[in-house]
This record gives C-alpha cells, sequence and structure tokens, in this order.
C-alpha cells in the first residue's frame, strides 16, 4: 500500500542476476498481490486446462459457479484433479465437494459461537455474566450431478484463507482431497467489523471454525499433507514448484 496513484520502486533480481528496476503502483484498488498476480504465469494460463491425458487442472481463483458443471464434464476421463486454491475462491466448494463422493451426511466443519446469557448482578470482577458456547455442524449438501471418481489435490499457500481455507474444510471431507503446499492463513470465520477513529474498519470474527472432530483451525491454518514452497530460485526461473509436487504426487503416488 501507498498513497493514491503513487509507486514503490524495486530492485529485482531475474533468473539470470540481473538487477532491475521495477514501479509497482499504490492504490486503494491496486493492491500489490493484484499486480503480482499479472505477472505470474499461472493466470496467462487457462483457468481449466489438462496437465497430461489424465490429469485436470482447474484454477479456484477464477472459477466461477456457472464453470462447475462444464469443469467436471472436461475432466470426466481424467484420473485425477488439481485443484489450486492459492487465491480467493468464488463461492464453489458447495458444488464442487458434493461431486466427490457417495457418501452421504457427510460432515465437513464444526462451528463455535459464543451466546452471552443476562449479565449477572451479583458479579463484582470483569465477568458480567455466563457464557454459553453454541456448537454446530456443517455438512456437505447433496449432490445434483455425477460423482467424480478421480483422485483430487488442494494447492494451498499463506495466500489460502477464510473462504479458501473452508473449501479444503468440503473437499477434505469429501474424498480426503490430499492438501499440497505451505501452512495457510488460519483466518476462517464470520466476518464483523465497525468503525473506529481514524476512518479505519475493524473486522473481526466471532465464529469459531473446527475440523469435524473440534480441532480448530484459526490461528492455525489448514496444514499441507505434502509440505513444498516456492524458492526464490524458483520464482526467478519461472517455475511452479509447488503444482510439479502436485503433479509428481498424482504420477508416483508419493
Amino acid at each position: 500500500m501507498g498513497d493514491e496513484n503513487g509507486n514503490h520502486h524495486l530492485k529485482i533480481k531475474d533468473a539470470y542476476g540481473k538487477i532491475k528496476d521495477v514501479l509497482l503502483p499504490t492504490s486503494g484498488k491496486l493492491f500489490a498481490r493484484e499486480y503480482f498476480k499479472k505477472l505470474n504465469d499461472r493466470y496467462n494460463k487457462p483457468m481449466l486446462r489438462f496437465i497430461t491425458k489424465n490429469i485436470g487442472y482447474a484454477d479456484l481463483d477464477r472459477l466461477k459457479q456457472s464453470e462447475v458443471d462444464s469443469m467436471f464434464t472436461m475432466f470426466k476421463d481424467t484420473k485425477a484433479i488439481i485443484f489450486d486454491m492459492r487465491g480467493y475462491p468464488r463461492v464453489t466448494a458447495e458444488l464442487i465437494a458434493p461431486r466427490l463422493t457417495d457418501k452421504k451426511d457427510v460432515v465437513a466443519a464444526k462451528f463455535f459461537m459464543l451466546t452471552p446469557s443476562s449479565p449477572n448482578v451479583n458479579s463484582i470482577g470483569e465477568s458480567l455474566g455466563e457464557q454459553h458456547i453454541l456448537s454446530f455442524y456443517q455438512k456437505l449438501p447433496i449432490s445434483k450431478g455425477w460423482t467424480y471418481k478421480g483422485k483430487t489435490v488442494m494447492l494451498m499457500d499463506e495466500y489460502t484463507q477464510s473462504q479458501g481455507e473452508h473449501t479444503g474444510l468440503l473437499l477434505k471431507a469429501a474424498n480426503n482431497t490430499t492438501f499440497i503446499g505451505s501452512q495457510t492463513a488460519g483466518a476462517n470465520g464470520n466476518v464483523s467489523g465497525f468503525f473506529i477513529p481514524g476512518k479505519m474498519i475493524l473486522v473481526f470474527s466471532g465464529l469459531n471454525v473446527a475440523y469435524p472432530n473440534g480441532e480448530t483451525m484459526q490461528r492455525i491454518g489448514l496444514k499441507p499433507d505434502i509440505y513444498v514452497r516456492q524458492t526464490i530460485k524458483g520464482i526467478q526461473l519461472g517455475k511452479d514448484e509447488v503444482l510439479e509436487r502436485a503433479i509428481k504426487f498424482l504420477q508416483t503416488g508419493k
């Protein structure tokens, strides 16, 4: 971030060791991540494509709800699908996850929330009343299409948060989708906000989201089954090391 319509001056070393000067525009409408997305080769390739004849790839940062059915049709003969969740999804998890299992009443997540009772007038401490915790489960919706039987992998990193992390919970519950990448943000839950002095908004969550067994993921994040991170050298060479590791796993089983 910076001044509206300003620039950050950066020096970046490319794959050949040459130092380049780069201007990063700053604006309330253009965050650094959105700027760098345009430089990422991932966004210059089709959102849905075949990695090999047997492996499909779907970028959940771009996939729309209206495109879920056509995605499954496109990949119906593949043995595996890679779901790239290194970004923010478009509310597609509840359409995708049910298509990955034949099981019914699949619990995907457990929620906890405080329900404060009436103030305790006899209390002289900071606590003004009892607090009760309400918990409830979320189940996968009923599938509205045929079931995909192949393996599924979800790519993730620190940009995977909130709805992206919840996508992971639903995919894991559906067919034990393999997580590949690095630990996610640990910021899943409802969002409440209010203005504070300085024209700023303070945002917080009053809902704890957990795995079906009650294990929390807030402030922790989703943990990868196979850990891998991009290296500086890989970035310089234009390699997607997380995607490459997923392909290796699907081809070798390890």
